[in-house]
């Protein structure tokens, strides 16, 4: 585990700036920080107050979170939604190689890679069930709502909308028995960050069966 001093930010409900003047933390390995993990699983990791309208909120920095036991890494990368940035570049810290490498734009989109991972499913599977069984209106833009990866049980996928200060605004169950689910090699996308999402995932399916 890592932190890193920060001093202020804008609130996300009352866009009011406030000072912070704390420690955030910024690196977490998912196998030993259990306490950071806990914070993490329950939406309380780098969570701040707004004093102005005393609403609370993941305050967005630059993260990574790791577990070497399922070999995968997830990179926090808030200023690539608005700063394009080079999404396939090999990683800047040493991870070994086989680690499925991820790189999301909010610690919420971390959080449901973890949940992906933890439940041993394909983060490129999820990505298209929400894909076919939810409207763009549930899952964009990413700054102000979120369709996260709950669980899945007996085909049955279960998922949480959140919005910017991650309230859940509803849940859903979608049964996948009927869905024709395409198959990943892991190994195509070995070595560097990938972002897979609601607006990527059709681009490695089209790699997987040939097209580009």
């Amino acid at each position: 585990m890592s932190k890193i001093m920060v001093l202020g930010c804008v609130c996300q409900e009352c866009d009011m700036e406030f000072a912070v003047n704390d420690y955030l933390t910024n690196v977490v390995n998912l196998d030993y920080d259990s306490d950071k993990k806990s914070e993490f699983e329950n939406m309380e990791l780098n969570r701040v107050c707004c004093p102005h309208c005393k609403k609370s909120f993941t305050f967005e920095i630059p993260m990574v979170f790791v577990s070497s036991k399922l070999k995968y890494a997830i990179k926090v990368n808030p200023q690539s939604f608005t700063i394009e940035s080079d999404t396939g570049s090999f990683p800047e810290f040493l991870i070994p190689d086989g680690f499925r490498l991820r790189e999301v734009y909010f610690q919420v989109e971390a959080l449901e890679k973890h949940r992906i991972f933890e439940s041993l499913c394909d983060d490129k599977v999820v990505e298209y069930i929400k894909l076919l069984e939810f409207d763009n209106s549930d899952a964009l833009p990413f700054d102000e709502v979120n369709l996260v990866f709950d669980n899945c049980d007996n085909n049955t996928y279960c998922f949480d909308k959140y919005n910017s200060t991650n309230d859940c605004l509803e849940k859903y169950n979608i049964d996948a028995t009927n869905i024709k689910l395409p198959l990943f090699d892991e190994s195509t996308f070995s070595g560097k960050w990938q972002r897979i999402n609601r607006l990527t995932i059709n681009d490695y399916i089209k790699k997987e069966n040939g097209y580009e």
